[in-house]
């Protein structure tokens, strides 16, 4: 059974992909994940916390939150009980933390152990010169007219929608991307996950530079490269294993 690490940092983009990918790798083997604090939130407020959650639990199939300075998932990583650590998706701050040898939480430190002990490391930026784009969380528009009765307000599970000045407001703490309010809304005035235009800053360019000098990590630039990638050393592995 090959042993796979798989870390979630606070970016939103690819947020959905990683976790669709997560979600078939983790029916072949087992997986244990770790987050951010961020990376956490994200997850939730993107609707794919629960899809971490149901396929964790378990020896070698955890799911850890930082802070724990004191995680056991350190001495794993360094003694290469885990053959693989997948990084998806990677934020700029996780990744120029990582470059810059920053060991600061679960994520980083996993990243600085698994350097050091030549572990394969899958990362998926999505910061980098070929990401043009990235996915916004769910967002009232300015054609909201501000119903008295809102339909998406009545039925949020979470009572994230709220009365604005002139327009209803999502409370992000508390949204947790299910879409329900984009089905209510008369006036379609909500969307999630809209893709807009990114331009990334030259000093995320030259953090991945790094990254890519780092022997054990292979650096990919789709969700399809990442899934690619992942089921060949799965399938290698396992085959051996058989």
């Amino acid at each position: 059974m090959v042993k796979v690490l798989w870390g979630v940092t606070g970016a939103g983009h690819w947020m959905r992909e990683s976790a669709s990918i997560f979600e078939k790798v983790a029916s072949r083997t087992k997986v244990t994940v770790i987050m951010t604090r961020n990376g956490y939130e994200i997850a939730k407020l993107y609707g794919v916390l629960d899809v971490f959650k149901k396929y964790t639990g378990g020896y070698y199939s955890e799911l850890e939150v930082d802070p724990n300075p004191l995680s056991h998932i350190y001495g794993r990583v360094l003694s290469k009980k885990y053959e693989l650590f997948v990084l998806a998706p990677l934020s700029a701050n996780t990744a120029n933390k990582i470059a810059d040898g920053i060991a600061d939480n679960l994520v980083t430190t996993a990243a600085a152990m698994a350097r050091k002990a030549g572990v394969t490391t899958i990362l998926l930026p999505t910061d980098a010169p070929w990401v043009k784009e990235t996915a916004l969380p769910c967002t009232v528009h300015d054609n909201c007219v501000n119903c008295s009765v809102c339909p998406p307000q009545e039925t949020c599970p979470t009572k994230a929608i709220v009365d604005g000045i002139s327009k209803k407001r999502i409370l992000l703490d508390r949204c947790i991307g299910c879409e329900l309010c984009v089905t209510k809304c008369p006036y379609e005035a909500i969307n999630c996950f809209e893709k807009v235009e990114i331009n990334v800053h030259w000093l995320e360019v030259e953090k991945l530079k790094v990254l890519e000098k780092f022997e054990s990590f292979i650096i990919v630039r789709s969700p399809e490269e990442l899934s690619r990638i992942i089921n060949e050393y799965l399938d290698v592995a396992l085959n051996e294993g058989a």
